[in-house]
């Protein structure tokens, strides 16, 4: 234990020679922060100024971003609207000089600052689906083959039924090939027979002149065998 004693205390007077020679500069140094001279390019930083509450919240500011001419600081100011991120109000601080103080930050407005941009959203989006409803509409029923809204079936049907000779009428089927164009099958049965080309030209011009229907395929049978697709049920 007293050997150690000895050892100990060496080591220490050598730290602390070391330490003593370390904080003296070598020749020929220079220093790195050299104090501000008269031909210094750019003026010191002043003291440090609390921007206040508007910059220092518990919000996700974003900036700040200062101008050209270094005489304007913006930045973001994240709101919450409807329980969401908003994208932000953008603030501004000004000064005249450079070397000024920053004024109280200002709010750019309504003119910039909407503050109901996801409300604005929804209701640009209520409207688009509003004005084209019609349209939407029109689509998924082109889709999916639905009569047209302007034709009644049953009115057809009867129609049909009451032309000279026909003692019944089904597998009818009326579809939308587009927007502006319908198409029409059915069958008529006919027991006298084909009634001639002029008895179906006939139909087609009537066919399209009140309901619309441009595209009419009319199978004429005479019910000597029945027919597979006559039953309602059957597509």
């Amino acid at each position: 234990m007293k050997r150690r004693m000895p050892i100990a205390a060496g080591y220490t007077c050598l730290l602390l020679v070391a330490l003593a020679l370390a904080s003296v500069p070598p020749a020929g140094a220079q220093e790195v922060c050299a104090p501000p001279s008269g031909n210094q390019q750019f003026s010191d930083w002043s003291a440090p100024t609390n921007l206040g509450p508007v910059v220092n919240s518990a919000g996700t500011d974003q900036g700040p971003a200062i101008s050209k001419d270094e005489l304007e600081l913006y930045f973001i100011r994240q709101v919450g609207v409807l329980g969401g991120p908003d994208p932000g109000d953008i603030w501004v601080a000004t000064r005249k000089h450079k070397n000024d103080p920053w004024g109280p930050p200002q709010n750019l407005g309504s003119t910039i600052n909407t503050i109901p941009d996801p409300i604005t959203g929804l209701l640009i989006a209520v409207g688009i689906v509003w004005s084209t409803w019609g349209l939407l509409r029109d689509s998924v029923a082109l889709a999916l083959n639905a009569v047209p809204e302007h034709i009644d079936p049953r009115v057809v049907r009867t129609y049909l039924s009451l032309l000279a000779g026909v003692a019944e009428v089904h597998d009818l089927h009326i579809w939308a090939m587009s927007t502006t164009e319908t198409a029409l099958t059915v069958h008529l049965v006919i027991p006298g027979g084909h009634p001639g080309d002029g008895f179906m030209a006939d139909v087609c011009r009537e066919l399209r002149a009140r309901y619309h229907v441009h595209h009419a395929t009319i199978q004429i049978e005479t019910g000597a065998h029945p027919c597979e697709l006559a039953p309602d049920h059957v597509v």
